[in-house]
């Protein structure tokens, strides 16, 4: 499913004909709270994003609520100091406006067709979090990988690989336990679980 965050009606309307024609499921948001709401509450797989929207920024949204999700920048903010920064911050790709559909397409099916992104091994998960219905995993090195599913099934899956369930939204791998404090475990990655 891809998440289309624009707007201007008439590239929305475009977008999303051009889309469902290639046989993409898409959803539509023209805020970024509405955004917010449909990451939360449907499996997304990919995210077309503008960065100047009339609540807020894409940028910062892209850094505060979206995680291991494949992400292009759709937006007329064209200098080289703002494509860099997008993809400094993570982004998969950054297309400016005006843009060709097709080529947006054919960046679209290359990214939804590498899976190999995804491919990571247990021993590589340091911890794992549940935010609405996405499962975040996050690796060694500050990686994340994304996917949907439920927290108990996810559990009794890595249970027999050494993780311990210490809170309702997280799974942690014993062997990346530092120390615990009052409120929290502290991971030798320096990262902190709250329990």
């Amino acid at each position: 499913m891809i998440l289309l965050v624009e707007d201007n009606m008439k590239i929305a309307k475009g977008l999303i004909y051009a889309l469902k024609q290639n046989n993409y499921e898409v959803i539509y948001a023209s805020t970024l709270k509405e955004g917010k709401s449909k990451l939360e509450n449907e499996k997304i797989d990919l995210v077309i994003l503008d960065v100047s929207l009339p609540d807020g920024n894409g940028f910062t949204f892209f850094e505060e609520n979206i995680k291991g999700i494949k992400t292009i920048f759709l937006t007329a903010k064209d200098t080289e100091d703002d494509i860099v920064h997008g993809l400094e911050i993570g982004a998969s790709d950054y297309i400016t406006k005006p843009f060709s559909t097709r080529e947006l397409l054919a960046r679209i099916k290359r990214l939804l067709n590498d899976s190999r992104k995804n491919l990571f091994k247990i021993k590589d998960i340091e911890y794992v979090e549940v935010i609405g219905h996405r499962i975040h995993a996050h690796l060694k090195g500050d990686n994340v990988v994304s996917f949907y599913g439920s927290l108990s099934n996810t559990a009794a899956r890595l249970m027999k690989y050494g993780f311990i369930r210490i809170h309702k939204s997280y799974i942690i791998n014993a062997e990346q336990i530092a120390f615990s404090k009052k409120n929290c475990v502290c991971l030798k990655s320096g990262t902190e679980v709250p329990i």
